[in-house]
């Protein structure tokens, strides 16, 4: 018996959004990465899992999705995956500070670990580490990173 080979096609594909290109890989239904690029860097090959993902951020940007429904796997360490697995239950238009998913997830006092988990997070937009901020409330990291945080921020707060 054959196996099924779509499994292991990779899917890339892109989205312009109003904040810039959106960079999506797929593998069988499961998202591998999303991220903003600033040019599309590799030729597209849109599988069916590829659209599905690149349709559900649009309808973010749309204002008609709060919450994706999509499979994928958190990658690196046991506290890694701890951290991403807080910030998919941080609500839409909501933010926690990297203190309290720290202590959210039994980790108090670990919060410039959850900021280097953060800045590691290879699922862009759908594992939302744009809703973690300071314990003051501001925004941190790159500027073009700041800048791309604060408009999805207040871009939750009018839809």
């Amino acid at each position: 018996m054959m196996k099924n080979l779509t499994m292991n096609i990779v899917g890339v594909g892109y989205l312009l959004t109003p904040v810039g290109f959106i960079k999506v890989k797929t593998i069988g239904n499961k998202v591998l990465s999303s991220h903003f690029v600033s040019v599309e860097d590799e030729k597209e090959n849109l599988t069916d899992y590829t659209i599905l993902t690149l349709q559900q951020i649009d309808e973010y940007f749309r204002g008609i999705r709060k919450e994706f429904d999509l499979n994928f796997d958190f990658k690196g360490s046991c506290f890694r995956q701890k951290v991403y697995n807080q910030l998919t239950k941080i609500p839409y238009g909501k933010t926690m500070s990297y203190g309290e998913v720290a202590i959210s997830i039994g980790h108090a006092g670990a919060s410039r670990a959850v900021g280097s988990a953060n800045n590691k997070n290879t699922l862009f937009l759908i594992v939302p580490c744009h809703r973690v901020t300071t314990s003051s409330g501001k925004l941190s990291g790159a500027r073009d990173w700041v800048i791309i945080q604060k408009w999805l921020l207040e871009f939750e707060k009018t839809v």
